[in-house]
C-alpha cells in the first residue's frame, strides 16, 4: 500500500468485541451453574449473573456474524476484479458470498454438507432472529423447554459463534 491510501477495516475490532463478550458470558455463567439459591439475595444474584450471561451470549452472536459479514467483503473488495463486489455481490447473502467469492478466487465451492457451512448457517439464522426479532406472546401454561431455549441466547450460543468465526482460519 501506498501512502496515498488508507484502508480501513473493522473485522478485527468486531473479533475483539465477539471475544471479550464470549469471555464475560463464560465467566458468568460459571458464577451462575450449579448453584442452588438459599434465599432472596441470592436469586437476585443468580438472575443477575443470567442477565450477564443473557446480554453478553446475544453481544458475541451478533458481532461473530459482524466479523464474518465484514471478512468477507474485505476479502471480496481486495481479491476480486475492480467493481465485482459492488455490482454483482454486495446485495447477496452473507452465505451466498461465503460460497461464492472463493470460487470467483480460482478456489473452489464450499462444502454445504461440511460442518463449517452448517455452523456459519446457524450462526446467520440466529443473528437474523436477533436483529430482525418479532414481539411474541404464548400462554405461560403452554411454555416448553424449546420455546424458551429458541427464545434466550445462553453461553453456549455465545461459544459457538465465536467458535464459527475460529473454525475458518480468516481472523489472526
Amino acid at each position: 500500500m501506498d501512502n496515498s491510501h488508507l484502508e480501513i477495516s473493522k473485522t478485527q475490532h468486531y473479533y475483539e468485541i465477539a471475544c471479550q463478550a464470549n469471555s464475560q458470558a463464560q465467566e458468568y455463567a460459571k458464577k451462575r451453574i450449579g448453584r442452588l439459591p438459599a434465599g432472596t439475595n441470592e436469586i437476585e444474584e443468580l438472575l443477575s449473573y443470567s442477565k450477564v450471561v443473557y446480554n453478553q451470549s446475544t453481544i458475541a452472536v451478533v458481532f461473530s456474524a459482524m466479523t464474518l459479514e465484514s471478512f468477507i467483503n474485505e476479502y471480496s473488495i481486495k481479491s476480486l476484479p475492480k467493481n465485482i463486489f459492488k455490482n454483482h455481490l454486495d446485495k447477496l447473502s452473507l452465505l451466498s458470498k461465503f460460497i461464492i467469492t472463493p470460487k470467483l478466487n480460482g478456489g473452489s465451492e464450499m462444502n454445504t454438507d461440511c460442518q463449517e457451512y452448517q455452523d456459519l448457517n446457524w450462526l446467520i439464522k440466529l443473528r437474523n432472529d436477533l436483529v430482525h426479532f418479532k414481539f411474541k406472546s404464548y400462554d405461560v401454561q403452554m411454555l416448553t423447554k424449546d420455546i424458551i431455549n429458541k427464545n434466550y441466547i445462553w453461553e453456549e450460543h455465545s461459544e459457538r459463534a465465536v467458535n464459527c468465526i475460529n473454525c475458518y482460519n480468516y481472523i489472526d
